[in-house]
């Protein structure tokens, strides 16, 4: 009976493979199980289609085939035994034909346990989705045949499994030793006698343990379904309501209708004006999400048949941090901005790998025909750019981001607020971190974790519109034919795009580590307070994201190939000497790491070479000396953007390099003195990560890689240049050039404060002498590079002159000096080279002369 009882599995499975086709995560189940333990497989809700599908899996995988009879339960990795197969317990069977109600499985629980051997049994939690999809209260069809919160009966699940058999989802969990919860300090068997309880001989209360075990799987099913298809979805008028329904809002309208004039007409003959309550409802209506299945399903077949076409693979790395924090927490990722691809990159990289969907926050300029709906469709929320004067669209928007955090969504959104132009991190903006603390902080239950994400692309969908704005243009509105007119960019080669995930930060820790007692301080909902802390945590939380985006860097060849070429005169190299010097950039990558979350290429120097050539940002030209690289024509603005995305990982190195520009030979404690006088600058412009304490470090370990390298020498307790190698300085100098602009630019705004004068500038006049005479510098040294002179980074500069005691700013807006302004400069001019240095200081001395002619012309 066993044999034909398994023939009959056998030949049912081989008839479902004909249709059903499940994903399975993690892509190797069976490294997951150990050799010689029993093995019993445990399903969320037992249905003939369910196991048939994890019998296709385990054949598929090979792992030990699932049977029902809790008899089968030995099974070792290395048998060919046909006895050695796994059983089967499920958490909860329906009852019913057409409808089934959910029944807690627990004799058959108990029954396993007896007999089995405690120490030995492993329980493999199998969750199985078919189709993935969340439920949907107005789909009826989606509410009938697709994955959802209740147990389907025998009818609705044979439609399901008909209509998703190739969109079906496997994930098996780590498996659960039952042995550790025998050693648990909770006591699993009775002291006295309990009615209803029978006592085995081992002194095993049995009941109570299949109790325990069914409730931790109980739970642990539903965070795993969370994580996988989302919260309950319910339609959005729903949540609309709920929204209205905030105590915040209520008092918001409540305050616009008691404002004096509100809601009375012009004119006789004009329409009567809208309540604040109506126009409440618009809002909400304007802001909320509508995730549609049907929608998911048909991005992502279009956005596969996208990726194909436009790169030539998708990278997604660091999946290992979010699978370690996905159950049980809500999301929030917050991923660099580089390009609207960042959206549907991430949507499309967490569902193939079974993940919930976000909910996104997009600007309401995203909000276009056709474009905006569909977006909206796909989890998109829209956002006003600005809140200021109109609270009635704040409180709604709050209530809107607390209603779907208190839901179980998770959420993904931008935090510097716009792409970026240059390649570098944007400084963050705290708006919506602001309003998920806040959201947080009504409903502490289901704890809070940002996920950063980096992007690394190596060609962009609006790099032509990037270096027109680069270059001086007005930046580009969205609009639904700007849209159309970008999909000429499909015939273009654009490699490959990366995504890697950063290392999550749980927001309680950060509560915690500001404010020991926030959770005592907490503001009433409808009080419209902030609490004192909330302001440094938001400042706090901005920057550590931005250090974590950037410690999770993705080098992509094209943005290692542009740093190496754009540091030589009129990028261009010897292609012997370019290898040398990729050779460099990615042994100090691989020997002296950023961080041990950078994703760094597997591909040789010459393959990284040829890779440039063939998506056309250099050529190789033949000669009789040796070949030469040369960038191509007008690709070196476009090239400034992907080297930017990773200077931040050369910065350490550069400024070490920097220290031997001028000065033959220095001991250890000087080149550590200037690395340290530039670090805070560098820090807050490329968000670097390092403490002063591992500043020391890590430029120890630099130092000694140069010497390793045969770029400098060792001796009598002082670094010094290699006189034996002519190539050695070249190659220093080159990586040097990599945080030379960012030098130069703290050491023009320096001189420009020592020639004007304590107390004569505003800082916004600093900023536009500061932007002048950098173009200038631009232009008379030809640095292709526009964001060499970008007024933001001189605004960082002066602001971080501020906070490190350097300036302050008096009651009418002048710059005053807090330190001899004079020392900072000679102190700068040490890591610059002599012609860069006059070029500066003839500079500064015309706008000195410029700004006192212009002066005298107004007294006169």
């Amino acid at each position: 009976m066993r044999s034909l009882e398994r023939l009959w599995y056998a030949l049912l499975a081989r008839i479902a493979s004909l249709w059903v086709r499940p994903d399975v995560l993690p892509e190797t189940p069976a490294e997951l199980l150990q050799s010689d333990c029993q093995l019993c497989y445990v399903l969320e809700t037992g249905s003939l289609a369910d196991l048939l599908a994890l019998h296709i899996i385990c054949q598929q995988h090979g792992l030990p085939l699932p049977y029902r009879r809790s008899a089968m339960l030995s099974w070792s990795e290395q048998s060919d035994n046909d006895d050695d197969w796994g059983a089967v317990v499920v958490i909860r069977r329906g009852r019913g034909f057409f409808l089934r109600r959910a029944h807690p499985q627990l004799p058959r629980m108990e029954e396993l346990l007896r007999r089995a051997e405690l120490q030995q049994l492993v329980l493999l939690p199998t969750a199985i989705y078919w189709g993935r999809a969340p439920d949907k209260e107005h789909s009826l069809i989606k509410l009938l045949f697709s994955e959802q919160w209740d147990v389907a009966g025998r009818t609705r699940k044979f439609f399901t499994t008909f209509l998703h058999g190739r969109q079906t989802l496997a994930r098996f969990s780590e498996p659960l030793a039952v042995s550790s919860l025998l050693d648990e300090s909770v006591p699993l068997h009775s002291t006295t006698e309990t009615k209803g309880v029978s006592k085995q001989s081992d002194g095993i209360d049995y009941p109570r343990l299949a109790r325990k075990l069914s409730r931790v799987l109980r739970v642990h099913f539903r965070q795993r379904r969370i994580a996988s298809l989302g919260p309950d979805q319910s339609h959005k008028r729903t949540v609309i309501a709920q929204v209205l329904r905030n105590p915040a809002v209520i008092k918001a309208i409540a305050s616009e209708e008691n404002k004096p004039g509100y809601g009375k007409r012009k004119h006789w003959y004009s329409l009567p004006p809208k309540t604040a309550a109506d126009i409440a409802a618009d809002y909400a209506f304007e802001i909320a999400a509508d995730m549609s299945y049907r929608t998911v399903r048909f991005m992502q077949r279009l956005l596969q048949w996208l990726w194909n076409r436009l790169y030539d693979g998708v990278q997604f790395k660091g999946l290992e941090r979010l699978r370690a924090i996905e159950d049980g927490k809500e999301l929030v990722y917050v991923p660099c901005h580089r390009s609207h691809i960042d959206y549907l990159l991430m949507s499309y990289a967490l569902f193939m790998q079974g993940v919930s969907l976000p909910h996104i926050a997009a600007g309401l300029n995203l909000n276009m025909p056709l474009v905006g709906p569909f977006l909206r469709f796909g989890g998109a929320f829209y956002v006003r750019r600005s809140f200021a004067g109109n609270r009635l669209y704040a409180a709604v928007f709050n209530a809107y981001v607390q209603e779907i955090i208190s839901r179980g969504h998770s959420m993904e959104y931008f935090i510097e607020g716009g792409r970026s132009r240059s390649g570098r991190l944007l400084s963050p903006k705290g708006g919506m971190l602001a309003m998920t603390i806040q959201a947080y902080l009504q409903d502490t239950e289901r704890q809070i974790a940002f996920v950063p994400v980096y992007f690394g692309y190596e060609r962009m969908v609006e790099g032509q519109s990037f270096i027109s704005e680069l270059g001086g243009a007005k930046k580009q509105k969205e609009s639904f034919f700007g849209f159309i007119s970008s999909l000429r960019a499909l015939r273009q080669q654009f490699g490959e795009v990366y995504a890697n995930i950063g290392e999550p930060i749980d927001l309680d820790e950060v509560l915690n580590a500001h404010n020991s007692n926030w959770r005592e301080q907490v503001p009433a909902a409808d009080s419209g307070d902030k609490p004192k802390w909330l302001s440094p945590v938001v400042d706090s939380l901005g920057s550590e994201i931005m250090y974590r985006i950037n410690r999770a860097a993705a080098v992509t060849p094209v943005s290692v190939l542009a740093l190496a070429l754009l540091s030589a005169p009129r990028q261009n190299l010897a292609k012997q000497d370019l290898t040398r010097q990729l050779n460099l950039l990615l042994t100090l990558l691989k020997t002296v790491p950023y961080s041990e979350e950078v994703f760094l290429p597997e591909l040789e120097v010459e393959q990284i070479i040829k890779h440039g050539e063939g998506m056309g940002y250099i050529e190789v030209e033949p000669h009789a000396l040796g070949e030469l690289v040369l960038t191509v024509r007008d690709q070196a603005i476009a090239l400034t953007y992907f080297r930017n995305n990773i200077l931040h990982l050369f910065a350490v190195p550069a400024t070490v390099a920097a220290c031997f520009l001028n000065r033959d030979r220095l001991p250890k404690d000087e080149i550590v003195r200037l690395v340290t006088l530039a670090y805070p600058f560098l820090k807050t412009e490329l968000f670097l990560h390092w403490s002063n304490e591992e500043l020391d470090t890590h430029v120890s370990d630099v130092l000694t890689l140069f010497c390793t390298q045969g770029l400098i020498q060792y001796n009598a307790a002082e670094y010094s240049r290699n006189i034996e190698d002519d190539g050695a300085m070249v190659h220093l100098m080159l990586l040097a050039q990599s945080t030379m602009p960012a030098l130069q630019r703290y050491y023009l705004t320096a001189v420009i404060l020592g020639r004007q004068g304590s107390g004569q500038l505003t800082q916004s006049e600093l900023e536009t002498l500061c932007e002048q005479c950098a173009e200038r510098l631009a232009v008379m040294h030809g640095l292709r590079s526009p964001d060499y002179f970008e007024r933001k980074l001189f605004k960082n500069f002066v602001q971080t002159l501020k906070d490190q005691q350097f300036l302050r700013i008096d009651e009418d807006g002048l710059l005053h000096w807090l330190a001899n302004i004079g020392a900072v400069e000679q102190e700068a001019s040490l890591l610059l080279e002599e012609h860069i240095r006059h070029s500066v200081k003839s500079i500064a001395g015309g706008a000195e002369r410029t700004k006192e002619s212009a002066e005298s012309s107004t007294d006169e």
